[in-house]
């Protein structure tokens, strides 16, 4: 009795130095973590439901000095797919609609460009559907609608079918944000019931999470009403001090807001749980969410239903990012019942997904990439390849002129430029594998032909890809040299300086001058710009983004931005 004893307080006691060093690692991840200075970071690792580290890093108001909290609510921007997803499967357990079903039972106004669109395939983005992570093809949002507010419904559903679809339904996959919003109105029309009130009484109050809400619930409030509720996004100026932005500003152009959900670390652990309990669903059909699809050509997705799904070194992984007002990532591997969340209110994603991945390495044996020695000699990598999908998104989505990757070697270090991107150094990481800089969030595989020749490249995420493989393909294609520079009179520069604004999506583009110099800021930073021509420039590392200036015929000054897709700001007074 007494050793029994002693072995379940040496196992408690064993367990407790284990989590105390997870917590250290963590906060080793976290450059918030010892000081008050820098925006909000929060994070939970829990397994089988209960946290192993429950932690709040620096100040959800630095304005105010508040710190941040575990309590603090947040919005989940894509993250809500999963929810969505569980949703529609919910319904169709209960008979209100079938996955196969053709959208226009449900949407008869939506213009389909004469293909079959079924539900599942808005859930798993294969539907084609021309999405809005750039700028509408055709009329513009303002176009629809003269309110400067929220599109109505058939103002949105119009807006989203006006472009031909990508490409066919069910042949290939690109992240899709269109096909969600339509899932919104689908899941409206089959239950009756507004969405707020649905999400509320079959997905929020079955699992317990009682800090939850939907966005309409929060305005009816009040948004600012809404207890311990963090909207802040904060980036560096460019003297390095922390600029507040209000990310609410850009809600008239995501009508979608009104549906946003806002959540906790603790009611996304009892999410999690209430999956993998049952509790909102059968667990055969949660497990159709968390299992991959395919294609019509048999490849995998490498997505579910409002999940990304890889299999790695024999661990199933299902994770999910969303990149709203706070860049946030879910991670879960079901047969270990462990769960990560991490969401922090300044930075982009891939430092967010960063950490979580690393902490998944951590806690299980899932090797993380490092250099190693290069294994071939780097001029067989040398060469243009054609892009098919650059990252979530297939190319026709977010360009008007093909993609291409350029690797080069120079002083025996690789390096890759992307069209309209800076350039970037790779470090070896295996056999024809390569790793960026400055990250392992992703790294670059090369393939053979049968003569051993290089003849393709893919970029994959560490741990979890999304979409389908790809392989780039090698082309016989001599990209042009960068552009030289020609320095204009200070004279000529001061013309340029002001605001200029893109109204179909309600962007702006500052430039500002030293005196001598032009710059672009970008989210606080400044951006050089190198001039071509006297009314011509591009940016400074990268040399295929133009930036043209030109008079309009009123004498006013207008802008045109030239790279994957090419822009028209006015200057404002």
């Amino acid at each position: 009795m007494k050793n029994a004893l002693f072995l379940i307080l040496c196992s408690f006691t064993v367990s407790l130095a284990q989590d105390a060093d997870l917590e250290r690692f963590c906060d080793s991840l976290m450059p918030n973590a010892t000081r008050s200075d820098m925006p909000a970071s929060l994070l939970i690792v829990a397994k089988d439901g209960k946290p192993l580290v429950r932690k709040a890093y620096g100040m959800a108001n630095l304005e105010m000095g508040v710190p941040a909290s575990t309590e603090h609510c947040f919005t989940l921007a894509s993250v809500n797919k999963q929810m969505l997803a569980i949703c529609i499967l919910q319904l169709a357990n209960n008979g209100k609609l079938k996955m196969e079903d053709d959208i226009r039972k449900y949407l008869p106004d939506f213009e389909s460009h004469g293909r079959v669109i079924t539900v599942e395939q808005l859930l798993n983005h294969t539907s084609g559907i021309f999405s809005a992570n750039s700028p509408a093809r055709g009329k513009s949002f303002y176009d629809h609608t003269s309110d400067f507010g929220l599109l109505s419904d058939k103002q949105f559903i119009e807006y989203a079918g006006q472009a031909q679809l990508l490409f066919e339904p069910g042949t290939d996959w690109s992240w899709n944000t269109f096909g969600f919003y339509l899932t919104l109105f689908v899941i409206e029309k089959a239950s009756g019931m507004p969405f707020n009130d649905y999400v509320r009484k079959h997905l929020f109050e079955p699992a317990g999470m009682e800090n939850s809400i939907s966005k309409v619930d929060g305005n009816r409030l009040g948004l600012n009403g809404i207890k311990k509720l963090n909207t802040s996004f904060y980036f560096p100026d460019a003297d390095g001090k922390w600029v507040w932005r209000d990310t609410r500003m850009f809600t008239p152009y995501f009508f979608y807001q009104r549906y946003a959900i806002v959540t906790s670390l603790d009611d996304l652990v009892k999410w999690d749980e209430a999956l993998r309990n049952g509790k909102l669903l059968p667990l055969n059909l949660v497990e159709k969410a968390w299992t991959a699809g395919h294609l019509k050509d048999g490849r995998t997705t490498n997505y579910g239903l409002g999940w990304v799904v890889s299999e790695y070194n024999g661990y199933k992984i299902l994770s999910h990012i969303g990149i709203g007002s706070n860049p946030i990532v879910t991670m879960h591997v079901p047969q270990e019942r462990l769960y990560i969340v991490c969401t922090q209110f300044f930075g982009n994603i891939e430092q967010v997904e960063l950490r979580v991945k690393k902490i998944l390495s951590r806690l299980l044996p899932l090797p993380y990439p490092k250099a190693t020695k290069a294994y071939a000699p780097l001029s067989e990598y040398s060469g243009v390849y054609q892009v098919h999908r650059n990252g979530l998104d297939i190319v026709p989505q977010i360009s008007d002129i093909p993609v291409y990757m350029n690797v080069t070697v120079r002083n025996d270090t690789l390096f890759v430029r992307q069209t309209a991107s800076p350039e970037i150094t790779l470090r070896p990481a295996g056999r024809d594998k390569f790793l960026p800089a400055n990250s392992e969030n992703v790294f670059y595989e090369f393939f053979r032909d049968d003569k051993g020749n290089v003849n393709a490249v893919a970029t994959r995420g560490t741990f979890w890809p999304y979409g389908p493989e790809v392989r780039n393909l090698r082309v016989e294609k001599t990209l042009p040299p960068p552009a030289s520079a020609l320095y204009p009179t200070v004279k000529a520069v001061k013309k340029y300086i002001g605001v200029y604004y893109h109204p179909p999506f309600d962007s702006y583009i500052f430039i500002e001058t030293d005196g001598t110099k032009l710059y672009n800021r970008i989210q606080g930073r400044l951006q050089e710009l190198i001039p071509v021509a006297d009314n011509k420039f591009v940016r400074k590392g990268i040399g295929d983004v133009w930036l043209e200036f030109k008079s309009t015929p009123n004498g006013a000054m207008s802008l045109t931005v030239s790279g994957l897709r090419s822009l028209d700001y006015k200057k404002l007074d």
